[in-house]
């Protein structure tokens, strides 16, 4: 049975019910945050539970169900057992939904994984069978993001106004783990400075090696916010060497909002027309996205299209001035209110 991350996270009362659950996605802070929420809740009052950690590739053909066996019961002192298994890959996968399928259980399972394809045996074990509970993991999206971000501050009593907490959510990435670690170390920073930190200061501490989202980017350009423009743009355009990359991105973002405000124009909600596009905006971009369509009117989009072109052609044709032109042309139409 499959169960959205905010839904599980909410409900997870319920767990009680069931034993058995995986846990996979590109997202593993999330992924261990699941097992977290599990564990608490299978965890008794008295604190006995034993929790045995596995890793697939460590194990050996058979293994898995003799362990598996085993455990299936509270020990002999009555303990609960909770086998905490890492999928690192799927040479055990038929051995492991056999004995899933075959034993009842009265101790907990939990299996931890990265992104399983559709095709795979475990994955559509727990797809399938209701009494097993699957999590898929994954991106944080801009206002989880936000949540998640609001949420360890205040954890550690850090009071910060609701621009800044948006400011550094859309410079941070969209791993929970890479995310966590920003945001340990701001919160160091800013109670060993003992000062409330200027968008600046805190612009300073996200570290300048986390990987650029690069849609993200663009479409934090086009909404007029992107107040790290120069560290993304570096990252983005190889310290524009590559300006013709930036062109290119954002000349598809512009066209597929044009496309969506032609089809508002006719008669179609925006909701249906962006979920026309092809290929599909990602769901962690739904937000920024439509905020963009919202922010901009249909002659605006279009005289920034036909801009942009002319950056092209220039590009293409060779042209010494291209560079500049391209980049004045960016200033002045989509006027970037930052360029720290």
């Amino acid at each position: 049975m499959i169960i959205k991350f905010d839904v599980f996270e909410k409900q997870s009362y319920n767990l009680k019910e069931n034993n058995i659950f995986l846990f996979h996605g590109p997202n593993l802070g999330r992924v261990d945050y699941c097992k977290e929420i599990v564990l608490n809740k299978k965890r008794p009052k008295n604190n006995k539970i034993d929790v045995i950690n596995l890793h697939t590739e460590e194990l050996k053909k058979g293994e898995f169900s003799s362990l598996y066996q085993k455990h299936c019961q509270p020990n002999i002192f009555g303990n609960s057992t909770l086998l905490n298994i890492y999928l690192n890959n799927e040479k055990l996968s038929k051995e492991i939904v056999t004995a899933l399928s075959q034993f009842t259980l009265q101790n907990t399972v939990i299996i931890k994984s990265e992104q399983l394809p559709p095709k795979s045996v475990i994955r559509s074990l727990f797809e399938r069978e209701k009494n097993f509970i699957t999590v898929p993991c994954y991106e944080e999206s801009f206002q989880e993001k936000i949540n998640y971000v609001s949420k360890l501050f205040d954890e550690n009593n850090i009071s910060l106004s609701q621009e800044k907490i948006k400011f550094i959510s859309e410079n941070l990435p969209n791993q929970r783990l890479d995310i966590k670690n920003e945001i340990e170390k701001i919160i160091i920073l800013i109670q060993s400075d003992g000062i409330e930190n200027s968008l600046d200061n805190i612009d300073n501490y996200i570290s300048d090696n986390l990987n650029i989202d690069s849609s993200s980017f663009i479409y934090s350009i086009v909404s007029a916010r992107s107040k790290s423009f120069i560290k993304n743009y570096n990252n983005f355009s190889d310290y524009g060497n590559d300006n013709l990359k930036l062109l290119s991105y954002l000349l598809e973002h512009i066209f597929r909002m044009l496309i969506v405000k032609y089809k508002v124009e006719q008669g179609s909600s925006m909701t249906e027309a962006i979920r026309d596009l092809k290929p599909p905006v990602f769901f962690k971009h739904l937000d920024l996205f439509s905020e963009n369509i919202k922010n901009c009117e249909i002659n605006q989009i279009n005289f920034i299209f036909t801009k942009l072109i002319q950056c092209k052609k220039n590009f293409i044709e060779g042209r010494l001035s291209s560079d500049y032109y391209f980049l004045t042309s960016l200033f002045r139409l989509l006027k970037p209110q930052y360029f720290s």
